[in-house]
């Protein structure tokens, strides 16, 4: 029994688009540009870029999950992240690799500077929380600076 039209599942990236997108990442992340007044300094949103791309890549999390992750979320001690998924349900997920556990620490670091009223892990250029629309925005961007097309 079909319920509806047929339903395509997303295209994923393949390990080269992927080594692409985290290259584009961290070029972003050196290109340094002074900040227009009232707004986040663009070497804070290429690193809050970089910091997510790699957050989502490396734990698995969805946009929407991400969204909602505060300063507490992160102990970088063991690497864990407490994500509220659908229905509200808290899990756990952990940064493994060293070099992304670095980047989410650097990225902290510099996200606890910023003074702002919200603990949002992410922020957007007025210093408030990040939505997923604007993540999905801000992927967006990386992929197409990486000159990675979508079919």
């Amino acid at each position: 029994m079909s319920f509806g039209g047929s339903r395509q599942l997303p295209r994923t990236l393949t390990k080269e688009e992927v080594r692409r997108l985290l290259r584009q990442a961290q070029v972003a992340c050196e290109l340094e540009e002074p900040p227009a007044p009232g707004e986040l300094d663009r070497a804070f949103l290429a690193l809050r870029n970089r910091a997510l791309l790699d957050l989502l890549l490396a734990t698995g999390i969805r946009i929407g999950e991400a969204a909602s992750l505060h300063v507490d979320s992160l102990t970088l001690q063991d690497g864990s992240l407490k994500v509220k998924g659908k229905g509200r349900r808290a899990r756990l997920a952990y940064v493994v690799d060293p070099r992304s556990l670095g980047l989410q620490e650097a990225y902290l670091g510099y996200r606890l500077q910023v003074d702002t009223d919200t603990s949002s892990l992410f922020l957007n250029v007025f210093g408030t929380s990040l939505s997923t629309q604007g993540m999905a925005n801000a992927l967006t961007a990386l992929r197409r600076a990486a000159g990675i097309q979508r079919n």
